[in-house]
């Protein structure tokens, strides 16, 4: 199953948007990026399309992490990630 990446979603009574970039700077080392005051994420394009699920999740799960105030750690928000994308990949659509 293809995970969806939306233009925007509602979290935490936000809207917040989300931006394929496909000029993300050549030293940036990061896939995709969080911009809490914006509320926006930014996705890098020119990846894979398993990498780009995993980076749109990650960087869900961060925003989740603060509206929620659980503090939640990069390699907890790392494990959380690969482990979602791994079941929604497992889900099989409705014919």
């Amino acid at each position: 199953m293809k995970l969806p990446i939306p233009d925007g979603f509602f979290l935490g009574g936000l809207w917040w948007t989300v931006e394929q970039e496909s000029n993300m700077p050549a030293e940036y080392s990061h896939y995709a990026e969080t911009i809490f005051r914006k509320e926006m994420i930014r996705l890098g394009m020119g990846y894979s399309e398993q990498r780009n699920e995993e980076s749109f999740l990650h960087e869900v799960i961060h925003v989740i992490s603060e509206c929620s105030q659980a503090g939640l750690s990069e390699k907890q928000i790392g494990l959380l990630s690969y482990g979602l994308l791994s079941v929604f990949r497992q889900l099989k659509e409705e014919p």
